[in-house]
């Protein structure tokens, strides 16, 4: 007898053992086949969501492609127009203000100015975020000169301040983007709040370049029109008259006189042009006089011939404005003060910066300046001017009326005079 048949044996294996067993090796060929197909199935998922990834890149880069080409022929349409309205403007006579051919011949070259702030990535638990560029503040700008593939985006030294990039955006829509920190693409003169930003225009074709208008070519009365970016609304345009020239001490910007304008000006217009009716650039907007905040109807602009000197400096080496400096603190004369000296003009002295121009010349605190280079000191807000009108170095004659005690008398005296050059400053603005 079989002992594997034999209920007694211990080597007995009875029938169910027998039919378990022969379970076992479909079990495992029905778990291997589920296991395979398990894989190929993920072997499925991942390719499908591969090809996706990749039509999906292929796409984007046709977008892309469709955004550049609008954004090519859109720059073409607005060129050809700003030609067209050029050439109108020039044979049309000035009746009524042809305020559509303005904006048609300038607004292309104007451009909102982001100033963008690098907020680094912070950490959430087990998130941690990615820098981000943040708006900082929104401003305006003109396209000014062209050269090459690059252009010069001219607008407010506050709009750009302490900016680590800038977005700039054409009025297409397409967006350039300039690294602020890396000290070749801003140049700055906080004196008359002027800034020049160099971009690369190498993917931008018919770019539109804003016209100069020629110095003092404007007066009270005329009609002007502001474009600009008032509360972040790109492109708009307002119009009014230039209500006064000469302004000063605006913002206690004292180097510039002003153009005072009635056309509105509002936060975010700060770097616009100010165009006459010819669409040429005759100033850039830059501050208003309110006890809100925004635009009561005194709006101001650094006036074209400041700009052009300004300009023209900022984009050649050393890229800094020089302007030469006395070294001389100036105190005005009072009308009683004059007679009793038997004066028409001058200014007082009131300190001398030591090792400066006026102290090596021999300028003395209490002297009056009568002349400076053969004119006539009227103020001291025009003695500065001249002052800083003239390079660094340069040699002038300056006129001293000086109290002698003895005699109890003024004696007159002409200094030569080597002018230093002015170190930097920084203008406060409480409403732009």
């Amino acid at each position: 007898m079989n002992p594997y048949d034999n209920p007694n044996s211990p080597d007995y294996v009875g029938a169910e053992a027998t039919r378990t067993g022969d379970w076992l090796p479909i079990l495992t060929l029905v778990m291997s086949v589920a296991a395979l197909l398990l894989s190929v199935l993920t072997l499925y998922q991942f390719e499908r969501s591969q090809s996706a990834d990749a039509q999906w890149a292929k796409r984007k880069e046709q977008l892309q492609a469709e955004a550049e080409a609008a954004y090519r022929k859109r720059q073409a349409e607005l060129r050809a127009e700003a030609e067209f309205a050029a050439e109108r403007l020039k044979n049309t006579p000035i009746i009524s203000p042809p305020i559509r051919e303005v904006v048609r011949k300038a607004g292309p070259a104007v451009v909102s100015v982001r100033n963008l702030a690098l907020i680094q990535g912070m950490r959430f638990g087990p998130i941690q975020r990615q820098p981000a560029l943040v708006p900082r503040g929104e401003g305006s700008g003109v396209l000014v000169r062209k050269n090459g593939e690059i252009a010069y985006v001219l607008t407010n030294n506050h709009v750009v301040e302490n900016a680590d990039n800038l977005e700039i955006v054409l009025q297409t829509g397409k967006r350039l983007y300039v690294n602020a920190e890396d000290g070749e693409s801003i140049y700055t003169d906080p004196p008359t709040d002027l800034a020049v930003i160099k971009v690369n225009i190498k993917e931008v074709p018919d770019l539109v370049v804003a016209e100069l208008a020629p110095d003092n070519s404007y007066a009270p009365g005329d009609w002007v029109v502001a474009i600009g970016s008032p509360f972040g609304l790109r492109q708009s345009v307002t119009v009014g008259v230039i209500s006064a020239v000469g302004r000063s001490r605006v913002g206690q910007l004292d180097d510039v006189e002003m153009i005072q304008t009635d056309a509105a000006i509002n936060p975010g217009n700060s770097g616009g042009p100010l165009l006459d009716m010819q669409g040429r650039v005759v100033g850039i907007n830059t501050a208003i006089l309110s006890g809100t905040g925004e635009f009561a109807g005194v709006g101001f602009a650094i006036p074209v011939e400041v700009v052009r000197k300004v300009l023209d400096q900022l984009i050649e080496p050393p890229h800094k404005v020089q302007r030469g400096y006395l070294g001389v603190a100036l105190a005005e004369l009072t009308e009683l003060h004059r007679q009793r000296l038997k004066l028409t003009g001058g200014v007082l002295v009131m300190e001398v910066v030591p090792q400066e121009a006026a102290d090596r010349a021999g300028i003395l605190r209490g002297d009056i300046i009568v002349r400076f280079n053969g004119r006539d000191v009227a103020n001291v807000e025009q003695l500065r001017r001249w002052i800083m009108e003239t390079p660094p170095g340069t040699e002038v004659l300056v006129e001293v009326a000086r109290f002698d005690a003895e005699r109890r008398q003024l004696e007159f005296t002409t200094l030569k005079v080597r002018l230093s050059e002015r170190p930097p400053l920084q203008p406060r603005w409480p409403n732009r």
